[in-house]
């Protein structure tokens, strides 16, 4: 049920991330009337491009998603702060290497402009390169598993392109083809005009229509939108702590490959192999790498991922001093055989060959229910956990009740007064007695009534006045000689009084 309830909410969450990236594209959408500024400010000469600035922000909830991912895995979250000094200048590094690399006959012409990354131009493959490149180096220096890092790094990567795809928004560029859908974006026509260079091998058809339009595909709304989708995805993957090795980023690298495959056909991009552009061959060698990871995932054994850097140390992995460390770390290496318990139940097979089973180390007996634990599924231990928890809080309510109910008239019968006491007695006195009856047998119930009227009796003797006694007497004296006689039993026979 909770599962459920989490993925209801997930799903709702997502949905709602989608909502708002069209509404707000929708309010800012540009127009001839409204074009975009890229610059948010300026102090004198020094600007501040919104491209740069959402670049910037996007590593704030990817590093904090990383983080999550860390905690949820039992891996101290000091390592992704560590990775993401280095990742984070590898990654812009690259990325503006690969930019300027796939369009060389420009920046040929204008090496100085390689720097000036803040006016665009940022290739999502180098910002792969340069994440896998930092954390390759980083798994030989810690000794953390790369998959492992590669699968930590995924979403944060992907939450950064749906925040950084803004970038190209505010930029004008990487738009698509022209079109007339209702969603369409208007496009300064300076920012047309400078694709002159990348249209400059299209047909003079193609390249009259794309220079001569002004509104276009907006492609960045399309990758911001997969991204969140792809995001959500890998999330939800990632809650499960026996997680294999890869899976994460394998699914990352199919799916956004398959995705950005597709977006090349709307794109504005010469072809150069064949009628494949260099973004689609990027897509089909990144999808192959994927499969290939994903296929050497299938391969290892799923087990709880902290126990997955067993090889590293115990602080390379352990959490944070203070914090709770798994109990399958504190299992030793080498059992002694010397310790034992009692045996269990004899093996059958030990039976037949009349040979007496081993005992079962009493280390091996206190770890095992450790370990079904921690290798159950999220489900049955979310299951078996408010099964007992329900069982436990009925055992506890129905004890607490018989407790305050004791105290209470115990905290009663001490604060009332004396008066409030004597006046109680009879009440409680009568209702016992009527439970005493109630619950007593026949037989108990015709043996103790010659006794409580015999009591009863001496009882009103006592307590009668003596005129009472001298007015009763006649009375009684009169009912006995008006009486039926009665002979006594045998055994009343042999007393004096029954032979005077």
């Amino acid at each position: 049920m909770r599962t459920k309830k989490a993925l209801f909410l997930q799903i709702l969450v997502t949905l709602l991330a989608v909502v708002f990236l069209v509404v707000l594209y929708f309010l800012i959408r540009p127009s001839p009337a409204n074009p975009i500024n890229p610059v948010v400010f300026a102090i004198g000469s020094i600007a501040v491009h919104w491209y740069g600035l959402l670049i910037a922000l996007s590593f704030i909830p990817g590093i904090y998603t990383a983080v999550w991912m860390a905690k949820n895995w039992e891996i101290n979250p000091d390592h992704i702060y560590n990775l993401a000094i280095l990742a984070a200048p590898l990654a812009v590094i690259f990325a503006r290497l690969f930019y300027c690399a796939l369009n060389w006959g420009y920046y040929s012409l204008h090496p100085v402009e390689i720097l000036y990354i803040w006016l665009g131009g940022l290739s999502l493959y180098g910002v792969i390169f340069g994440g896998v490149l930092a954390c390759l180096i980083y798994a030989a220096v810690s000794k953390i598993p790369f998959l492992r890092i590669l699968d930590l790094g995924a979403p944060a990567l992907v939450l950064g392109q749906a925040i950084g795809r803004w970038g190209n928004f505010f930029n004008q560029e990487l738009f698509g083809y022209p079109t007339d859908l209702p969603w369409k974006m208007w496009v300064n026509p300076d920012a047309v005009q400078a694709l002159q260079n990348q249209v400059h091998s299209f047909p003079p058809e193609t390249r009259q229509w794309i220079l001569g339009s002004q509104y276009f595909h907006p492609t960045f709304l399309y990758e911001s939108i997969a991204n969140i989708l792809l995001f959500s995805l890998l999330i939800w993957v990632a809650r499960r702590k026996d997680l294999r090795r890869g899976v994460i980023v394998s699914l990352y690298l199919i799916i956004y490959s398959v995705y950005r495959f597709l977006e090349e056909f709307v794109r504005i991009e010469p072809a150069s192999v064949g009628s494949l552009s260099w973004g689609q061959i990027g897509a089909l060698a990144t999808i192959l790498v994927g499969v290939l990871i994903l296929l050497y995932s299938n391969r290892l054994k799923p087990q709880a991922v902290a126990a997955t850097v067993s090889a590293a140390g115990a602080g390379e992995m352990a959490m944070p001093a203070g914090s709770a460390q798994s109990p399958a770390a504190l299992l030793p290496a080498a059992i002694p055989l010397e310790v034992k318990q009692d045996a269990g139940p004899t093996d059958q097979a030990a039976v037949e060959t009349g040979e007496t089973p081993p005992a079962i180390p009493a280390v091996i007996v206190e770890a095992a229910p450790i370990v079904v634990v921690e290798t159950t599924s999220l489900a049955v231990v979310e299951a078996a956990t408010i099964a007992a928890v329900e069982a436990a809080t009925i055992a506890a309510v129905e004890a607490a009740t018989i407790a305050a109910v004791e105290a209470a008239t115990i905290a009663a019968v001490e604060s009332a007064s004396p008066a409030v006491i004597e006046a109680a007695i009879p009440v409680v006195v009568e209702a016992a007695t009527i439970a005493v009856v109630e619950s007593a047998s026949p037989a108990v119930i015709e043996a103790a009534i010659p006794v409580v009227v015999e009591a009863a009796t001496i009882a009103a003797v006592e307590s009668a006045s003596p005129a009472v006694i001298e007015a009763a007497i006649p009375v009684v004296v009169e009912a006995a000689i008006a009486a039926p006689s009665i002979t006594p039993p045998d055994d009343q026979k042999k007393l004096p009084f029954a032979q005077s």
